[in-house]
């Protein structure tokens, strides 16, 4: 099993690696969610080659690169979409579970991400034109910044 010290060890050297990178070659990535995503991917990869890697800290990379990818676009995009952000993040969420385990529960998880969707969705694109789809979509955007 690889050591959890190790894995530390890993994400430290690979975000002064990224740093460095980001001086040196004037390269534009976030050196905490490249190390991040790099030491996930690469215990991944160990674990396809057979090497005993525990679940539990892919996971927990896993899940930070998730939030992270939902940040950046939060970023990028208008603030329309941001009431998108919780079918995303469960999307990103379950897409994570699926690479992580065997996937027993399937089609119940599908549906349920296929309803959140349906929802969301829903609400986004009435609420140019419905009034109350209007104010659920603004008190849903506004629960993240009012709290």
């Amino acid at each position: 099993m690889v050591a959890f010290s190790n894995i530390l060890i890993a994400l430290t050297v690979l975000f002064v690696f990224y740093i460095v990178l980001r001086f040196v070659l004037k390269l534009k990535v976030c050196a905490l969610c490249a190390s991040v995503s790099t030491t996930w991917l690469g215990l991944l990869v160990m674990k396809l080659f057979g090497f005993e890697i525990d679940p539990l800290i892919m996971g927990i990379l896993m899940g930070g690169s998730a939030v992270g990818i939902m940040y950046l676009l939060e970023k990028k995009m208008s603030e329309k979409y941001s009431i998108l952000k919780f079918p995303f993040l469960l999307t990103l969420f379950t897409l994570t579970y699926i690479v992580l385990t065997d996937f027993g529960e399937g089609l119940l998880i599908y549906l349920i991400i296929l309803f959140l969707w349906v929802v969301f969705l829903t609400v986004f694109l009435m609420g140019e034109n419905v009034e109350v789809f209007k104010k659920i979509g603004k008190k849903l955007i506004e629960c993240c910044k009012n709290w």
